[in-house]
């Protein structure tokens, strides 16, 4: 049996990011959208139109509540598909907007000098996660190890970090660790602090 026939939940893949202001929206500039479903650490898009696109050219991807500002690289427009300069952050749908701005834009700081972050999902997939047993906890802590108290299962997720987070079923689990569970790239095994 397959530990892809136990996945039974949906996980969310959550991460922080820093809030940008500024990169107003170039007048005349390219307006178009995504064709297709792009995961996080994506380094290419696949758009309905590249007219108005060029390297160099700042781009914001995403709606309302997960955009991100990347730059077009040298080169990177080959028909409809764009090659960026750095990974996106977060997952994006199909039909999401994709529109140039005038520049990459400032990331927002609060009155103490911090960045000001919001929550945005990297990915929706099928997983598994269970708890630990006591004993295997107690035995990874005696050697050092942190593992958490919960262990996730899902496919191997590009751009995954261990300052990312899952939610599942309305509770929190913070990444503590990642191991590719079948050492040639079968599947993820995730350990994980059950937070709420």
């Amino acid at each position: 049996m397959s530990i892809q026939s136990r996945y039974r939940h949906t996980l969310a893949v959550k991460r922080l990011t820093a809030t940008t202001a500024g990169g107003a929206e170039t007048v005349g500039g390219a307006d178009t959208t995504l064709t297709a479903d792009t995961a996080a650490a994506a380094l290419t898009i696949a758009v309905a139109s590249a007219t108005g696109i060029a390297a160099g050219d700042w781009l914001r991807i995403g709606d309302t509540g997960e955009t991100e500002i990347r730059q077009v690289a040298v080169g990177g427009v080959a028909a409809l598909v764009v090659t960026l300069t750095a990974p996106l952050s977060v997952a994006h749908d199909s039909g999401d907007q994709v529109r140039e701005v005038d520049d990459a834009g400032s990331v927002t700081v609060d009155t103490y000098g911090q960045p000001v972050t919001s929550e945005g999902t990297v990915a929706t997939v099928a997983g598994l996660v269970q708890p630990r047993s006591a004993r295997e906890v107690a035995a990874a802590s005696q050697a050092g190890v942190v593992i958490g108290n919960h262990v996730a299962y899902l496919d191997p997720l590009p751009g995954l970090l261990t300052g990312d987070w899952l939610e599942v079923d309305g509770l929190r689990y913070d990444i503590l660790m990642i191991a590719d569970a079948g050492g040639v790239g079968h599947h993820l095994e995730l350990g994980l602090r059950l937070v709420s």
